[in-house]
């Protein structure tokens, strides 16, 4: 374990991807974080308890790839966004409000397109109107 891999945050914070990995981060206190979560981390505000810079290219994850069924991928990109909704960063989102391709690629751990996060931004949108709807009723 490298320092390369030990990481501060200024903040006591539980990092979650949708993956299913989580590192828990205890104020200015270094903290082992695995190379796919690396850019995660960065992403939160993390930095290398050694003081160097991130290598962004050198340290990128690897063989991160997206499910490949479609289903399982509409599911994580879906679980994505509610993570990015519920953080509500500021810069993580559109001026239309959509979350950016971004933010939901950080939290997925692949690349997201900004069409794929259209269609479960406005399918979100959907199912929100049907249960106020359903409410009324």
């Amino acid at each position: 374990m490298g320092n390369e891999n030990m990481m501060v945050l200024n903040r006591n914070y539980t990092l979650t991807t949708t993956l299913g990995h989580s590192i828990q981060f205890r104020k200015g206190e270094p903290t082992h974080v695995p190379p796919m979560l690396y850019q995660a981390a960065i992403g939160i505000g993390a930095v290398r308890a050694d003081g160097a810079d991130p290598d962004v290219i050198k340290d990128e994850p690897r063989g991160n790839q997206p499910p490949a069924d479609p289903i399982e991928r509409v599911d994580a990109v879906r679980r994505a966004i509610e993570s990015v909704v519920r953080t509500n960063e500021r810069f993580d989102f559109t001026a239309a409000g959509i979350p950016t391709v971004t933010a939901v690629s950080e939290v997925a751990g692949w690349k997201v397109s900004a069409r794929e996060i259209a269609h479960e931004w406005h399918q979100r949108g959907e199912r929100e109107l049907e249960a106020r709807q359903a409410q009324l009723s």
